[in-house]
Formats: C-alpha cells, structure tokens, sequence
C-alpha cells in the first residue's frame, strides 16, 4: 500500500507484487511496482490507465488484472463474472484473474471455468473472530475443497478466434477453457504451436486430437 512497504517485499524477493484495488489510482506506487521488474497483480477499478501506464513499459510489466467487487462479502449477484469476458478482449496483454470476496467458494469456481488465471481469497483460522474480513474469508478445509475443486475442472485448448484449416498455429490461436467436449488437455499448448488443423475450427470451439495434423 506504500512505497516503503513496496521496497521491504522487493527485498525479500517476492515471486510477484500485489496491489489492491483501494491503490488503483496510485499511480506513482504502480510504476515503482513496475520497476522491480517482477509480475504485477493488480486488482481492478481504474483499469484502462493503470493497463496504458504499464504496457508502455520497455519490456512490458508482466500484468495479471483480478475482477474484484469490493463488498464483505459480496452478493453473488453482484460478483459480475463477465467482466471477465470484457477484460480478455478490452487488455489482450494482460492475463485475467479473479479476487474473491464471497461465502462459500462456487463463485470462485465458476470464475475459473469462464477463464480466471488466477485466482485470491482471504485466508482465516475462524470466520467467526471481529474483523471487515473474517466473516468471507475462507478457513483451511474450504481453501483445500477450492483448490481440489479447481484442479479437477480441466482445462482444454479452445479456438481463440476461427481457424482456417492448413493455417499454421500460432500461441494466440489457442487459449485453454472448460469447456465440452473435453479435447487437448491446455499442458500441451506448446506442442501444438507450429501445427496445422485439418477442419476448420470456430472460436470457443474444442481442439480435439483428431483435428491435428
């Protein structure tokens, strides 16, 4: 939340810095997070200028925008999941992640299966104890039923956009989803690259085995 505190985290060689949506307009910390040439995980409000400021950078700041709606706890009818859809296509060189703040964890679920990359949730031993947070936060059982939930999802490689058969696949042709029915398994993405379809394939549509030359 500062530039001080920011210095401390850089020091401590943190895998990636958090800022929070309450710093959003805080310009100022958000280049100097960008200037520890670490990845960048900002949860959203302000997001077209924050977006301009850092993809302008020389290298670009590697950049994770969170969907947050800030309410303890949030309604599930006003968590707004697609905007996660918005955000793919408004920030193409940012990933898009999801910050939870509701009961229980389906929401989070279901923020992953519309295509979060990454995902945050408080963190509690009581949700009972005083506090703003406690009350949404997750103790441990629910963060492991979370994370099992999460990794038995699946993601499959789907069209990004339409492909043309015998057009030969690039990165960006291909992004992994949940999505029915289940083809190439999203861990093989690089294999693909280089490739070629032999159907024309349209976008959301599953990459299956039978479809690659």
């Amino acid at each position: 939340m500062d530039i001080p505190s920011l210095y401390v985290l850089h020091e401590l060689n943190v895998p990636f810095i958090k800022v929070g949506s309450g710093d959003i307009h805080n310009l100022p910390l958000l280049r100097t997070a960008a200037a520890c040439s670490k990845p960048l995980v900002v949860s959203t409000a302000w997001v077209s200028q924050v977006y301009e400021e850092l993809t302008i950078q020389d290298p670009p700041t590697p950049l994770v925008f969170l969907q947050c709606t800030s309410a303890y706890p949030s309604p599930p009818e006003q968590t707004h999941l697609r905007v996660l859809d918005t955000y793919a296509q408004m920030f193409p060189h940012a990933h898009i992640g999801y910050s939870g703040h509701e009961l229980g964890i389906h929401v989070t679920i279901a923020a992953v299966a519309r295509g979060a990359r990454v995902v945050e949730r408080h963190l509690t031993l009581n949700r009972t104890w005083k506090g703003s947070d406690h009350s949404c936060s997750l103790e441990p059982h629910d963060l492991r039923e979370l994370i099992k939930a999460i990794r038995s999802l699946g993601k499959t490689l789907v069209a990004a956009r339409p492909i043309r058969a015998g057009q030969m696949l690039e990165e960006d042709d291909l992004v992994a989803k949940v999505a029915e029915p289940r083809g190439i398994p999203a861990q093989r993405l690089g294999s693909l690259v280089g490739g070629y379809l032999n159907r024309d394939v349209e976008q959301d549509e599953s990459i299956m085995e039978a479809d690659v030359l």
